[in-house]
């Protein structure tokens, strides 16, 4: 995972990444979800999260279809310091990959699909 955190933010997994993927899902997101779209077990998934709701970045909500289940969404702090790490990434991907052609860029893309297993 990409160190993106601003100092402070938190340190063993960058949460602030994790701000970014349920920004994604504007009618929320669960946290098993979001377990598995990073890839990290549950209970590092609870922390990270407790954390972020603590610091005032996200907030759970009952799930109106499931009421046993919670989603997560971003406050309006979370929604503005997703977008700043969105620049930041940005930023850097651009930085690391100014001088590839538009043709390099896609055989990148093509095999890092490739090598993750999302090839058709």
């Amino acid at each position: 995972m990409p160190p993106f955190a601003k100092p402070g933010l938190g340190h063993g997994h960058s949460r602030e990444p994790l701000l970014v993927l349920i920004g994604k899902h504007p009618d929320g997101i669960r946290q098993k979800e979001l377990a598995e779209g990073f890839g990290i077990n549950q209970s590092s998934t609870s922390e990270l999260v407790s954390k972020l709701e603590d610091d005032g970045y996200l907030k759970r909500e009952v799930d109106p279809k499931d009421k046993r289940a919670t989603l997560l969404f971003l406050t309006d702090l979370g929604k503005a310091r997703a977008a700043e790490v969105e620049d930041a990434q940005k930023t850097m991907f651009e930085g690391l990959f100014k001088n590839l052609t538009a043709e390099e860029k896609q055989t990148f893309g093509d095999l890092l699909d490739k090598i993750r297993g999302d090839q058709n």
